[in-house]
This record gives C-alpha cells, structure tokens and sequence, in this order.
C-alpha cells in the first residue's frame, strides 16, 4: 500500500510540473507561453472559454462519485461537493456562477458549445469513469484533476491580477489555489482506503493515465487556437507537447550507462542529459518501449549541445529523423517506459 501511494504520488506530482507551468519548464508549450510568455488578453481567454466547457460540470462528477462509497466516508466528497454548489458558510457563491462571472466579463459566450471533438472525448471519459463498476476508474481521474489544478489557478489569477481584471472575477480562481490540494489530500484518503487489490491499482494507473492523455490531446488543441491568433513570437510556437521520462544513454564507443531523470521527450525530439554531449550533426539511433506497441527504434541527429561550463544541466538536444506514425501518434498520448540511445556515428 505504501508503495503505491508512493508511486501515484509521484507520477501525479510529476505530471503536475509539467502541466502546471510553474518552473518555467512546463511540458505543455501553451502553458510555457501563457504563464511564462507575454500572452494577450485574448490568448489567456481561449483558455478560460474552453476551461469554462469542461469545468462547469464538475459538481455532477463528484455528485456521481458519491454514492459509490460507502455512506461513512462519503464527507470529503460532499463537503467538495457542498463548495461547488456554494452551500457552505464561507463559500456561498456556487463556483460555477463564480467562474461564469469571468467568462461574461471577457465577452466569452457562455452558452457556445465545444465544437472540438477532443473535448468530449475528455469528458465522455470522465462521465464514464466516475459510473464505472470500479470505482478506481472514478477516483483516479477525479484525483487527476485535483492534485495538478492548484498551480494552474495560482498562475491564472496572477495574469488576471496583471491584467487589471476585477477582483470579483478572479475570485474562481483565487479560492482554488488552496481548496484543490485539500480535495487532493481528500480524495488520497479514499484512494488508500478502496484501491487496495493488484488489480484496482493497475485498473488505477490505467485511468489516471488515459485521463492524462486525453488531457494532453484537448491541450493541443487549444494551443493551436491560441496560435491562430498570432501573437506568439517564433521562439515559443512548439507545437510537440514533451513528456518526462527516465532514460539511460550509451555514449557511441562506450559501455558506461547512466539513468537520467527529469528529460523530455517530444514527437520531435528529446533533450538527453549526459555530461559528455556528443558533437553537434552526429547521427544516433533511439530505442524507446511504448505500453501500447512495445520497443521501437528511431534514427536522431544532435542539433545543439550544452556543456557543464553553462550552469545548466549539460546534454544534448536532438531531432528524430524517421518515426512510424503508428509511434508518433503513440508519443502523443503517452510518456514511453525508458529512451536508450543505443550507438552513434559521425555524420
């Protein structure tokens, strides 16, 4: 039990980073630019449209949930639940009238549905999720948006303040800095609790990481919106969402393996940690595992290099080559098991 509350911890707080954008190194390139760029107004309000279509119905996700435990531990559920419906003495305002407060403020029609099929992809899962006969489909996407939204609304309500929005229409997001990491600690409780077989924790991981990927797809999206707007600058318009990954490199001529954390991984390409780079135009092959279709290889070329010298993690950069489109579409959804660069060549 301790081992796997270890291990969704970190895969959440991982994915959290990444989506978040608080380090400035967000895997997500319209979070990287909305809340470490300079966005427009008008960028910033895509967002919130498209947020206002999957979060106004949230409550029904909890009111779903609830039930399918049992009567005694169902507090942390309705007290989240009592929140969003505003009944509560120090929330009396339903959230969602909260957040249309803002979407009327920006001119945003509330009442436009998504014409994304991504986006009710999302949500199909996640109405399907919370009635599923096991309840750890629920509560593993209910903990997916829980434990990485508080950053999100931290960064939000910031650009909202810097944009001189009122402050009645940024309270949405002010009150869920805190209130979401209490629901998370929450919904952990009854994770610990119901989600205790080998096969509700794999059935666990696996809606946890499917929601992530929907998620992902939706984002993308979204960002290409943003991008049609045109006033991302050139530096910033990466369109390949980069995943985090573990990795062992193999250094061409060289038996010496060395696991490096916290990399990342896009359709595109990758940045290889290594404290000896190899030179820039060398040709490499990549070898990955996907969950979905098993090993696959690829050819890479180093395009830059980074030496201890910067004060920066020293590595490489490369582009992919060639790559399947079976493969391809793989990335997209889903951070491969390990990355090995198997041999290298001087082009």
């Amino acid at each position: 039990r301790a081992a796997f509350r270890a291990m969704i911890e970190e895969r959440v707080a991982s994915f959290a980073k990444d989506v978040s954008g608080s380090t400035g190194q967000s895997a997500d390139p319209m979070l990287r630019y909305l809340f470490h760029g300079s966005p427009d107004l008008s960028d910033l309000a895509v967002y919130i449209r498209h947020n206002w279509f999957i979060s106004r119905s949230f409550f029904s996700l909890l009111h779903d949930l609830a039930p399918r435990v049992d009567v005694e531990d169902r507090g942390s559920l309705y007290d989240n639940l009592a929140e969003e419906a505003g009944a509560k003495p120090d929330s009396q305002v339903p959230h969602q009238v909260l957040l249309r407060r803002l979407v009327d403020h920006l001119g945003i029609d509330a009442e436009d549905s998504s014409n994304c099929t991504e986006a009710y992809a999302l949500m199909n899962f996640r109405y399907g999720s919370v009635r599923h006969p096991g309840i750890e489909w629920g509560l593993a996407m209910l903990w997916s948006i829980e434990g990485v939204t508080s950053n999100k609304h931290k960064e939000i309500h910031r650009l909202l303040n810097e944009f001189a929005q009122p402050t009645g229409v940024r309270e949405f997001h002010r009150i869920h800095i805190e209130a979401d990491e209490e629901h998370s600690r929450g919904l952990l409780e009854l994770i610990e609790q119901y989600i205790v077989s080998a096969e509700q924790q794999a059935n666990f991981i696996a809606s946890l990481r499917h929601h992530q990927s929907l998620r992902r797809n939706y984002a993308i999206k979204m960002w290409e919106e943003i991008l049609a707007l045109g006033h991302v600058p050139s530096a910033m318009r990466d369109t390949s969402p980069r995943f985090p990954l573990r990795a062992q490199v193999v250094a061409a001529g060289s038996d010496t393996r060395a696991a490096q954390p916290n990399l990342h991984l896009s359709r595109s390409g990758s940045f290889l940690a290594s404290p000896l780079p190899l030179p820039i135009g060398t040709v490499i092959d990549v070898r990955f595992a996907l969950a979905e279709l098993g090993e696959a290889s690829c050819r890479a070329t180093v395009r830059w290099v980074r030496g201890p010298a910067s004060g920066q993690v020293a590595g490489m950069g490369v582009d992919f080559d060639k790559i399947s489109p079976e493969h391809e579409a793989a990335l997209q959804g889903h951070a491969p098991a390990y990355l090995v660069l198997v041999d290298g060549a001087a082009s």
